[in-house]
Parts: structure tokens; C-alpha cells; sequence
């Protein structure tokens, strides 16, 4: 007899810091000013995050093996084209549908995941993010109570 052990997701215990960002920066530029204002070295991964078909989120990483912290900018937003038939004299509308990550936290455009066992620097890591031109607002937020947190094991 075969026996199959199984995680659960509340047995996955991963320390993370996430920095919400409020910005209407492209993730290009947003990466660039990132790595300029804060030291990084962003990259944008080979592949997106996928969760569905047509649902994609761009990914930029960079291990800083140094300070042993893995950082990770993802984009909370993703579009995707829904056609709509209507069988009349426009027969195909194309229209976009936004779609979320973190659905609980629509407002926010980005996040900045920090993989460490060191928690210090993260409320100076977001005081120089909001050093950032063109960026609204940027703050920790709690991971304990983010709803949809298995999206951001990846």
C-alpha cells in the first residue's frame, strides 16, 4: 500500500516582505527607476507568471546573493482581449478585460516581494520608493492577511 503525504498551503511557511506600490509607470520604467533609486538589479524573467491561458504577469528578479535576499517586482494588473460576438453588423467587439493578482488589493499597480530572513530595512526600502517621480504611494502591507498569498509562491 502506497501512502501520499500532502502540504497544505498553511504548512508552506516562507519569510517575505511586500511593498505595495501606487504607480501609473510602465513595468519597464517602474524596473528602471527601481534599480536606479534603491541599488537594485531587476531583470525581467524569461517567462511570465501564467495563471490561466491568456493570463500573464510580467516578472523582473534579481538574487542579490550578498545580502542573501531574493527580490522579486511583479505587476498586479494583467489584460486580457475578450471578444464579444453579437451576431449583428459589428459581429466582433474586442474589448479588455483587467484582471488581478491580488484581487483584495486592486488599487495597488505593482508589489515588491523581498524573500529574506532579515527584517530590517523594509519601511527604509519604502520611504526611498516613494523617492520615485511619478510614484503615488508605497507601503508594507501585512502578508498574514492577504486572502490570495498562494499566488505569490512562484
Amino acid at each position: 500500500m502506497q501512502t501520499t503525504h500532502k502540504i497544505g498551503a498553511e504548512f508552506y511557511e516562507e519569510d517575505y516582505h511586500l511593498i505595495a506600490i501606487h504607480s501609473d509607470l510602465e513595468n519597464f520604467a517602474m524596473t528602471y527607476a527601481l534599480n536606479f533609486y534603491c541599488g537594485l538589479k531587476l531583470r525581467r524573467t524569461e517567462e511570465d507568471l501564467t495563471l490561466e491561458k491568456d493570463l500573464a504577469f510580467p516578472i523582473f528578479e534579481w538574487n542579490d546573493e550578498l545580502s542573501e535576499t531574493q527580490w522579486t517586482l511583479f505587476c498586479n494588473r494583467s489584460e486580457e482581449e475578450v471578444r464579444m460576438d453579437f451576431g449583428g453588423l459589428f459581429e466582433e467587439n474586442i474589448s479588455l478585460q483587467k484582471n488581478f493578482l491580488l484581487k483584495e488589493q486592486k488599487e495597488v499597480d505593482y508589489f515588491l516581494k523581498m524573500d529574506s530572513d532579515h527584517t530590517t530595512g523594509i519601511n527604509e526600502l519604502a520611504k526611498k520608493v516613494n523617492q520615485i517621480p511619478r510614484v503615488v504611494t508605497a507601503y508594507s502591507i501585512d502578508t498574514e492577511t492577504l486572502k490570495s498569498k498562494s499566488n505569490l509562491i512562484f
